[in-house]
Parts: C-alpha cells; structure tokens; sequence
C-alpha cells in the first residue's frame, strides 16, 4: 500500500484508468512528499482522487493540508484520509473521504441517519468476526480466571499508553502545544490516587519502555511484551494482558488508542481525552476538564452501535485496499 515515515504523512496521487471496465478499477498512485507540490501536479495531470496518510483522520490536518483539501473539493477531486483498520487494528486498513477542512465523513453519515442504530455484526468482514468472537472468548476466560495476584482487592484504573500525545484535546493542551505523554501520564496517576484507586498503565509492545522507567514506582506499569522487563525492573508482565485487565478494571482511561475497538467490544467504562473520528457523538466519556476525568457520562448505546457499524464499513483486509479506495472514491463522488 504506503509506507508512512514517522516525521510527515504521505501522500498519494490516485489516478483511476479511463474507461472504468467491469466497475473494477486499477489504481496508479504517485507518492508526493512535499504539500506544497500537490496542487502545481494535480494542475497539470489527471487525477481522480488525492489521498492522505493520516492518524485517526485528523493529526495531520494542518492548515496548508486543510488549504489544500478544500481546493481539490472545489475542483470536484474528493480527498481520502486512510489509516489502520478499527478492529484487528494492524490487519486491516480503514478508508475515509473529507468533508470541507478535513472533516470526516462520519458526521455527514451520522447527520443523515444513514447508518443502522444496532451492530450488523452478521455483515461484518469474516476476518472481523472471528477478531470478535476470538477477543470475547479471552475475555469471558478472562472475567473466570483468579484476578491478577498483585491487583487483587484493589480496584484500579487502566491508563492506556500509545506512541504520542499529539492527538489530545485542545483543552488539555498547554501553552498552546499538546502536553507530553509523560506529563498526561503523571497527571492522570495523581488523579487516580486521589479518588481512593489504584493506577495502571498499560504499556505498549511497540514503544521502547525504556522512557517510562520515572513511572515505574508511582503505578503498576503492565509491560507490552515480556523482554521488556530488562529495560523496566519494576514492570509486570502477564499472559493476555489486555482481556485480564478489561474484565477487572473499574475504568480506562485513553487519548485515542486503537485498544479501544477491545474496549466497546467489552462494553467497559471509557474516558476518551483525544481527537478522533469519535469525537462528540457519545461513544465514550469526553471531558473538556481535568476535574471531569474521572466523572463519567454513560454512552448512548445506539451511538456505539452506529460507530461500530460506520467503522465496519470502511474497512477491509490490507489485501482488498484498491477496492475499498475505489469504493470511497465513488462515495465521495455520489454525495
């Protein structure tokens, strides 16, 4: 598909052949490092569709990317956003098209009553039904095992980690710039400990541990593979972590991590602090201070099944993505 470096997004020229044969259509993809190369090429060559590498549809939705955005949508080029499938988040790939300033599709999808208020877990991908149904049966061997020896009679609060904290709420930003994850991380322990809880953090397998060892005496930091704990003494590690520790957990706590596909299929207690597709449509508690952290608004469950259902259908298995590109593109086209 694209390989995305780690400093800018990618982004890809999509060019569909003329005439489209069978409805099946091929895509040819330039890679355009440079923003500011875009509009000069789509000026001077066909381009069916542009299409954008982004984290959660919205990290990368700079002002000069939002430019650029809407002036290909006053051409008549719709603008895709791709990222990670939601559930068996590395397996699959998700594909969006944006509204005007980069918003998400899902609000025109939502506003329009468009999609089904009760999960259509029966038309889901197969490759998604047996992640579900593969997640349910740990987590109901999970909630029938003895809870974890050093957490037991203690209730505790999971705080997941992820690789940034770019993606926080603007009310949490500070002097301007979104806090470090460090910071997010100490000030959501403290809080944890005051209301009488035990914090966990959750670490993940793919950022170095090695940066979280100021934490490892203030909470109980659950390492995201068990070589970890060369790097982090002080570290627990257990066999399926993520199930054990969503059967037993009072609350989470996330900015927008993926783990939180595992979270609705858990139906557990969500605090959502970052920017992502879900944001404002009652999918999870999303407070707007630090002293609602750990309140908590129950969410609307027609709104989960919505999201679920929107997030299912724009989807797909890595190998299927020219389909589902395509797909989007006569979507975005159709409006």
């Amino acid at each position: 598909m694209v390989q995305q470096s780690k400093t800018h997004p990618l982004t890809e020229i999509v060019q569909l052949p003329n005439p489209v044969i069978d409805d099946k259509w091929s895509v040819g993809a330039k890679g355009i490092e440079n923003i500011d190369d875009i509009i000069p090429y789509i000026q001077t060559h066909k381009v069916d569709a542009l299409m954008h590498r982004n984290e959660h549809g919205v990290m990368w939705c700079t002002e000069k990317w939002k430019r650029v955005t809407n002036w290909c949508l006053e051409q008549n080029i719709p603008v895709l956003s791709f990222d990670f499938g939601y559930f068996d988040h590395y397996n699959h790939f998700m594909v969006d098209y944006y509204q005007p300033n980069c918003v998400s599709s899902i609000y025109k999808d939502w506003d329009n009553s468009s999609i089904p208020s009760t999960a259509q877990w029966d038309s889901a991908l197969p490759s998604v039904r047996q992640y579900r149904a593969k997640f349910l049966t740990s987590l109901v061997r999970a909630k029938n095992d003895p809870p974890i020896k050093f957490l037991k009679g203690h209730p505790y609060v999971v705080i997941w980690t992820q690789w940034t904290t770019d993606l926080i709420r603007h009310c949490f930003y500070e002097n301007g710039s979104p806090i470090s994850q460090f910071k997010w991380l100490n000030m959501l322990i403290e809080r944890v400990k005051q209301a009488g809880l035990v914090p966990v953090i959750k670490l993940s397998p793919v950022v170095p541990t090695k940066q979280f060892l100021e934490m490892q005496h203030s909470a109980v930091c659950i390492l995201g593979r068990r070589k970890h704990m060369v790097e982090l003494p002080a570290g627990k590690f257990i066999n399926n972590p993520n199930a054990r520790l969503i059967a037993n957990a009072e609350r989470h706590i996330i900015c927008c991590s993926s783990v939180s596909n595992e979270l609705v299929l858990a139906q557990a207690k969500v605090t959502a602090m970052g920017r992502s597709w879900f944001d404002n449509l009652g999918i999870f508690h999303e407070p707007k201070t630090w002293d609602d952290v750990l309140n908590y608004t129950p969410p609307n469950s027609e709104n989960v099944s919505k999201w679920i259902n929107w997030q299912m259908d724009h989807q797909c298995l890595k190998d299927n993505a020219v389909d589902k590109i395509t797909e989007t593109i006569k979507r975005a086209t159709s409006k």
